[in-house]
């Protein structure tokens, strides 16, 4: 149970971490677009 638990909250983790690298490079490229 509890190895299924940490599973859970270490995906979360993960999905947290994926989604504010993906909106840093959203709004790299975004800030590129402005400039160019």
């Amino acid at each position: 149970m509890d190895v299924i638990l940490y599973s859970l909250l270490l995906a979360k983790k993960l999905n947290i971490d994926i989604s504010k690298e993906l909106e840093a490079k959203i709004k790299k490229n975004k800030a590129r677009f402005k400039i160019n």
